[in-house]
Parts: C-alpha cells; structure tokens; sequence
C-alpha cells in the first residue's frame, strides 16, 4: 500500500471516525436524550415504508441511534441517499450547502472536505443539485416520519435536480461551436 492510500484510509477510518465520535459525545452529553429516546420509540413503531422505518433500518444496519441535536442529519442521509461514509458526508454537505446555504453545520461539514480530496471535483454538481432540488431542511423532523419515504423522496425532486445538474454543466464544459454565418435577409 502506497503513503497516499495509507494516509487515505487513516483519514477515513481513523481520523474522520474519531472527531465524529467526539462530537457525538458532546452531542449526547449536552442534549436533550429523552426526546431521542421517544423518537426512537417512534421509529420502532412505525410501520414499512414510512421516513421512520426507513430511519431506523439506516441506523441499526450501522449500529447507531439518534444523536440530540442530530436527528434531522441522519434524516437527511435517508431522504437524500447519502451513506454515511466520510466521502458521503461532505457529499452530503456540498448538496446542503447549494439548498440551504451556508450555516453552521454545512460550514463544519464542508471543514472536512480536507479529509476527501479524492471528491472535490464532484462539488460544483453537489451544489447545483442542492441549489435546483426542493428545499430539504425545512422538513419537520417528527412529522416526517409518519411519511411514506418513497413519496417523501419524490416531493424533494433530487434525481431531476441531479439531472439538471449535470445538463448544466455539460453545457458549461461543452467546446464552444463555430456559429454559422448569418446570411442577410434579401
């Protein structure tokens, strides 16, 4: 394995797990725990298909819970289909800057784009996306879940705001063709 690829999995499974864990800590130690663990609640009981299923499917396959101050993130994973990798998190990120702006959680998420070089080059498409997709982080975390997913999923629009996305920039990058001579009207 060469440096770069061993500095590549550090960063990955090393350092960007790490300072995720730290923050979580601070998260759970600061937050309000009874109102994930009645989220939680509603997530075991809802029914297939809905946001809550689906939320709770995403964080049990990876071992996970709710985190205060954090269920309307992991919300996002589910609803966008961003994994929960470290190159999906500032892919993630990059989509939420183009549709909510810049906050502050978009400005520490995108902190850690220094961790993923290999994906800087997806960004402009991420924010374009973002910009041309329905607005996500207006969603209300606990009424969502009672939603169908599928139908959520739809009303955000995100596959037609990648396609555009990526209309807009073929033509940005598209090699500038000769226009033909105009011909005077006789």
């Amino acid at each position: 394995m060469s440096l770069r690829q061993r500095w590549r999995a550090f960063r990955h499974h090393t350092l960007f797990p790490a300072q995720l864990d730290l923050g979580i800590a601070v998260l759970r130690a600061t937050g309000d725990t009874e109102r994930c663990a009645r989220q939680e609640r509603t997530l075991a009981s809802a029914p297939p298909g809905s946001v809550g299923h689906g939320l709770r499917r995403l964080l049990c396959d990876r071992g996970i819970s709710l985190v205060p101050g954090y269920q309307h993130h992991d919300l996002k994973h589910l609803l966008l289909g961003f994994d929960l990798s470290a190159v999906d998190e500032m892919r993630m990120q990059a989509f939420m800057t183009g549709n909510a702006g810049v906050g502050r959680d978009t400005l520490l998420g995108l902190a850690f784009l220094v961790y993923c070089p290999e994906m800087w080059a997806e960004i402009p498409r991420l924010l374009l996306a973002g910009a041309f997709a329905a607005p996500v982080a207006d969603i209300d975390f606990d009424r969502a879940l009672g939603s169908d997913l599928d139908t959520l999923r739809a009303s955000l629009r995100v596959d037609a705001a990648f396609a555009r996305a990526d209309r807009v920039l073929a033509a940005m990058t598209a090699p500038l063709r000769p226009t033909p001579e105009l011909v005077p009207l006789t």
